[in-house]
């Protein structure tokens, strides 16, 4: 995906593309494209098998008469149109990494470096797909009027975030002041807290913007994508990542060592949850760490004290998982700008969240239909546009679309964590 373009028009037209080009659902978009891709490339390779099965039956004359490009000398049969001509041959390259990338979409979490390393087949894949007309068996070669523009984007994208990076300079974005911390969030998991230094050059991100982060000591290769939580102004960065698969669980050993002191840093990136300031009233709706975008975005209403109303829900399995930020939580509680509504879904009754202010956790899942809704009807003015912004889980997306289709000037935006 081209990062650096997308996070580019973002910032430059603040959303005013989203009426006919929606920026937020990029990612969504792209495994969608490769889903229709995927089919669409059974049908185009039935029926060339077809059309090989029926030309391998057809006499050696009629065979060089229809393809002289070919130099048949002999009647090709079956195989040979596939072994024998350019078509062939990058037609297998292609179906077998269109293969490849398709059954590996479940180990993005279960094992990313298999996943990425076969997403960037893709180069192979779009040299083959070049070179698979270029015989001009059914027509003119017209491969590179379709692919020239999308393959130039992505070019361009991949060579700006190579060098705005560093990457083989002496003054790379590298970080080597790290502090790190794991806390125990129950049900045996972890969440880590990084914090670094933040980086002198091109690095200025705004409230609910991700960056990829690379850990050296776990992969030379491998970068993984986090929500920054702290605020614009903050001198350090900040992430919360949550034990949830081999580099994870890498990262959780060093940080209980204490001996990550080499990260690198590509971003800031764009996200749905930036365009938060376009709205006088934001529900923000969160499942577990996928509250990371709003604690930055929260810290800095407090900190810029701005004039948006904010409502959170956010729904963990235990308490320890809603004590992460406590602090930020307990001044959120006392600012009247805010309206906190906390759930712990493994806890059977009720409990305050902390002794020093008047603020409970509610047991069980939070009822989305009922809350959305009473939050809507409290809304003084509904003249003006009201943003819900959603990192829950899929199934809890649907049921909440369901019920914002019925609220007028609300725009929903959702990110998957």
């Amino acid at each position: 995906m081209s990062r650096a373009t997308l996070f580019r028009l973002r910032v430059m037209f603040r959303g005013q593309l989203a009426v006919f080009l929606p920026l937020d659902y990029a990612h969504e978009a792209h495994v969608h494209i490769g889903i229709i891709y995927f089919f669409v490339s059974i049908l185009h390779i039935s029926g060339h098998l077809c059309n090989f099965l029926k030309l391998s039956q057809t006499p050696q004359q009629t065979q060089a008469e229809l393809f002289p490009q070919l130099n048949i000398g002999f009647q090709w049969e079956f195989l040979d149109f596939l072994f024998r001509s350019t078509a062939g041959i990058t037609g297998i390259i292609c179906t077998i990494i269109i293969l490849l990338v398709f059954a590996t979409q479940e180990l993005r979490n279960l094992n990313f470096p298999i996943f990425w390393t076969i997403h960037h087949l893709l180069f192979v894949f779009t040299i083959s797909m070049i070179i698979h007309g270029s015989q001009e068996l059914l027509g003119s070669w017209t491969t590179l009027h379709y692919i020239l523009l999308p393959v130039t984007v992505y070019v361009l994208d991949r060579l700006y975030r190579f060098f705005m990076n560093d990457m083989i300079r002496n003054d790379s974005p590298v970080v080597d002041k790290v502090n790190s911390c794991v806390v125990d969030v129950g049900g045996n998991k972890r969440i880590c807290k990084l914090v670094m230094s933040r980086p002198k050059k091109n690095f200025n991100h705004k409230a609910g913007a991700y960056a990829f982060i690379k850990i050296p000591k776990i992969s030379k290769l491998e970068w993984h994508p986090f929500t920054i939580v702290s605020t614009p102004s903050d001198d350090c960065v900040t992430f919360y990542i949550k034990d949830a698969g081999d580099w994870t669980g890498d990262l959780m050993e060093l940080a209980d060592r204490n001996t990550i002191n080499h990260v690198r840093l590509y971003g800031p990136c764009s996200a749905p949850a930036m365009e938060w300031g376009k709205h006088h009233t934001n529900i923000f709706i969160a499942a577990g760490v996928g509250i990371t975008p709003y604690l930055s975005i929260m810290k800095h209403i407090l900190e810029t004290k701005v004039s948006n109303y904010t409502h959170l829900i956010w729904a963990c399995r235990t308490m320890e998982e809603l004590w992460i930020a406590r602090d930020l939580i307990i001044d959120c509680h006392k600012d009247n700008k805010f309206s906190l509504h906390l759930y712990c879904t493994g806890s059977k009754t009720s409990v305050m969240y902390d002794e020093s202010i008047d603020l409970e956790v509610s047991s069980g899942r939070p009822k989305m239909d009922i809350l959305i809704r009473e939050i809507y009807e409290d809304i003084e003015d509904k003249t003006n546009s009201c943003g819900l912004f959603s990192t829950t889980p899929k199934v809890l997306q649907k049921s909440i679309a369901e019920v914002v289709t019925s609220c007028k000037m609300m725009k929903t935006y959702y990110e998957v964590f």
